[in-house]
């Protein structure tokens, strides 16, 4: 795939969203590339607005998830705190 950094609509910490000829896509950040997550075709009514709320949404899902993995994490064990 080929595209210009004119074609990035939109990007937060976890996904972008990338202006084609047909459609608004949005993608999430990997390590070591982006996976299309959803298509919105430029012929649906606001579909730009629709990616970029899809984008934000994706966001606070990941974000929220990160919180309770980060919450429900097994206690670290503490040598000094056995006695």
């Amino acid at each position: 795939m080929s595209y210009r950094e004119s074609d990035i609509m939109f990007e937060n910490p976890t996904h972008w969203v990338l202006r084609t000829e047909t459609a608004f896509e949005v993608y999430q950040i990997g390590i070591t590339h982006s996976t299309r997550r959803a298509i919105y075709g430029k012929g649906l009514a606001n579909a730009l607005t629709r990616a970029i709320a899809d984008a934000e949404r994706r966001h606070a899902d990941a974000t929220r998830a990160q919180a309770v993995d980060a919450d429900n994490r097994a206690p670290t064990y503490d040598a000094r705190r056995t006695r």
